[in-house]
Formats: C-alpha cells, sequence, structure tokens
C-alpha cells in the first residue's frame, strides 16, 4: 500500500508539473528520491547525500559545495534516480524498502517534491541542510556509537581485535569536524533555504553552532526557514535559544536512550 500510495502521488506530480500542449506528461520512475537535488548532507567525515548515507560525495577534499553539486558523483545520482536504478549510495533506503519498511526516500517524495522539480541531472538550489558539526558528546547512549558520540572510544578501541565490526566504525570518526572551508563554502548556497537541521554529537557543546545560526539570521535566511535541532537535553544555553527563535519555525527534538532509571 505504502508502495501504491508513493507512485500514485509520482504520477500526480508528473502530469501536474510536466505535461503541456507540447509534451505529453512524463512519469517519474517509481525509485526517485528528491534529496540528490535539493538537499545538502554535511557530516564530520563526510559530505554525503543524506543522514543514511555515509559515502562521500565530494571529489576532492577542498571541493566547494557548489562544484560538488555539480560534479560526476552527484550527476550520477541524479541520472541513476532518473533511469529507475538505484544509485549505490542508496542501499539503506533500498534495503529498509525491501523488508516492507517506510524509508527516508518515501519520506522525502511526500516533503519535498513540487510541481516544478527538475528533471536533469543539474541541481535545484538548497531547500533542506543537514548538518553535523562534530561528534563531541557528553554521553554515550546504548543506541549510539562512536560516529555521533566520541565517548565511544575507548569502546571502539577495544573492538580492533573483531575486525569487521571495526571496520564498520572505523577510527577516522572518533574525533572529526567540519572544516572552517567546507562550512564556509556553504552559506553562499543556502539563499533558498527551507529546513536546516542540526544533529551532532551534541550540538549545544559546539559554539560554531551559535555563529551559523547568527550568520543565517544575519543574511536573513532564517525568517523563511524552519530549524531543527536534535539534542540530548542535557545542555542548555539561553543565548542560542534566543538566536533559534528569529526562524520562522523552531523545532528541538530531544533523543533520549530510556526512560526508566
Amino acid at each position: 500500500r505504502m508502495q501504491e500510495k508513493q507512485t500514485s502521488k509520482l504520477a500526480t506530480h508528473s502530469a501536474a508539473s510536466l505535461g503541456s500542449n507540447q509534451n505529453p506528461p512524463r512519469l517519474l520512475p517509481e525509485r526517485f528520491c528528491p534529496l540528490p537535488w535539493s538537499s545538502v548532507c554535511a557530516q564530520p567525515w563526510a559530505m554525503t547525500l543524506c543522514c543514511s548515507s555515509t559515502e562521500e560525495m565530494r571529489t576532492s577534499p577542498n571541493e566547494t559545495i557548489r562544484d560538488m553539486r555539480r560534479n560526476s558523483n552527484y550527476r550520477r545520482v541524479r541520472e541513476d534516480f532518473l533511469s529507475g536504478r538505484w544509485p549505490k549510495e542508496c542501499r539503506v533506503c533500498e534495503h529498509v524498502e525491501s523488508q516492507g519498511q517506510r524509508s527516508l526516500r518515501m519520506d522525502s517524495i511526500d516533503r519535498w517534491l513540487k510541481n516544478d522539480f527538475p528533471l536533469s541531472s543539474d541541481p535545484s538550489d538548497i531547500e533542506l541542510l543537514e548538518l553535523s558539526f562534530d561528534n563531541l558528546c557528553n554521553l554515550k547512549c546504548r543506541m549510539c556509537g562512536p560516529r555521533h558520540s566520541r565517548k565511544w572510544r575507548e569502546d571502539l578501541k577495544a573492538l580492533q581485535n573483531f575486525s569487521d565490526i571495526y571496520e564498520q566504525f572505523n577510527v577516522k570518526w572518533a574525533d572529526n569536524h567540519i572544516d572552517e572551508a567546507s562550512l564556509a563554502s556553504i552559506l553562499p548556497e543556502l539563499k533558498s533555504l527551507k529546513t536546516v537541521m542540526v544533529k551532532g554529537g551534541e550540538p549545544l557543546l559546539n559554539k560554531r553552532l551559535h555563529q551559523f545560526l547568527e550568520r543565517l539570521v544575519k543574511n536573513g535566511v532564517a525568517k523563511n526557514c524552519e530549524f531543527q535541532m536534535v539534542t540530548n537535553g542535557t545542555v542548555f544555553h539561553r543565548a542560542f535559544f534566543e538566536t533559534a527563535m528569529e526562524f520562522r519555525n523552531c523545532e528541538i527534538i530531544v533523543s533520549v536512550d530510556g526512560i526508566d532509571p
């Protein structure tokens, strides 16, 4: 039923936006995702398609966000989706859907597929930015791991004798952070931003978060943008929350390991 609903939406979108007197409507492939066109996910270890993907999309470490979104990796992913193929970067959603579950790709269709969505390998404006400055955190939750919390570092080292698990959580994630050059290259590309989702680590332990939000307020992006943040709820900074309230909408998501003592 989920697949039927999704296919119906794709067909409706195509007929409404792509049909004209000269050309018949073009149906989008069943396996389509809007995120490679309108989203950037900046993580401490890589620039990825989304939070479900771990594949580095830059062709060089110094590549700007603008150039990255137009490089051969991004174009290949878009062309794969337009041709109805699963890109290799999207195997998480492919697996989830093969198990009959709802994936991030399917949620993204509901939220980000618009009537004027482009059907080419060129990107559209960035409307969704997922941003994790680093993996600095003050907790070590059971549901987490070294990718998102440095508190897991000792546990990671203890896994070196279990090579398959150790490689899955590569030690390069232990102390990583987004460099200033990458962060600076993002800001000029955000004029059409609709949502910024900040994760961590624990975001409120990083001073750069408040500075970044202040820049979005100063350049006029915040008033038309929704701000979302995932936090463990243990840190509070009044100045930060005052700045966050400058956004069109502010949503704070508290992620906890459990509710029992």
